[in-house]
């Protein structure tokens, strides 16, 4: 949607309108419709407008960028830059793997492998990630691990 200023020569003059450009999903294309009809050039400069072609054009593109300043207001609602949901369904499985006593076992297995991380907390805080949120292992490192409580996250994208 946006805004454009129409120019008709007919046998009285010039006549200018300011159109507004839209998506019309019916037909599948652009649409357009009259937002204000201005009127004839010359009456317009009888009214005080000395050029009205550049006065209208100035106010189109002003209307344009009121339209877009809207647009972008929408799409950044956002009070702050951190997120304000949280991911707290994975205590269950926490619970049941503090139950299992896992983090035990797991350690005798990575002391051969000589890993400077803990190998439970990487596993783990994936598995908790992945029931919470499937999705990528990228976008689980950097959406969705930052937004869970008591997860250990010690470790690099590359290590996960």
């Amino acid at each position: 949607m946006a805004y454009f200023l129409k120019q008709t020569r007919n046998k009285k003059g010039l006549y200018l309108q300011i159109y507004e450009s839209h998506w019309d999903p019916k037909r599948g294309h652009t649409a357009n419709r009259s937002v204000k009809a201005l009127g004839y050039e010359d009456e317009l400069k009888e009214k005080g407008i000395t050029d009205p072609v550049s006065h209208f054009r100035a106010e189109v593109a002003r209307m344009n960028a009121e339209r877009k300043a809207g647009m972008e207001r929408e799409r950044v609602r956002e009070i702050s830059d951190v997120p304000a949901t949280r991911h707290l369904g994975h205590f269950a499985l926490k619970a049941e793997d503090t139950a299992l006593v896992a983090a035990g076992d797991m350690a005798l297995l990575q002391a051969p492998s000589g890993f400077r991380f803990s190998l439970h907390g990487l596993l783990s805080s994936l598995v908790y990630a992945r029931a919470m949120a499937p999705c990528s292992k990228l976008r689980t490192f950097e959406d969705v691990l930052p937004q869970m409580e008591s997860v250990d996250a010690s470790f690099t994208l590359d290590q996960l």
